[in-house]
């Protein structure tokens, strides 16, 4: 998708939100952040741990 489609896209999504609003329907459009700003979160061995980003787990060899 070209930079102009894409701004064409959201043009399109705004306008749709807009409408939805006016005719009194409930719209949430929260977007994600970037990968980098991410937290996984998983459990393992009963207890809860968080890591920073979608990074795969590597060893340094």
């Amino acid at each position: 998708m070209t930079e102009e489609e894409m701004q064409q896209s959201w043009q399109k999504i705004l306008i749709l939100e807009e409408e939805m609003k006016t005719a009194g329907a409930l719209v949430f459009s929260g977007r994600l952040l970037e990968p980098e700003t991410a937290t996984v979160v998983s459990m393992s061995g009963g207890e809860l741990l968080t890591t920073d980003g979608p990074f795969a787990e590597s060893k340094d060899t």
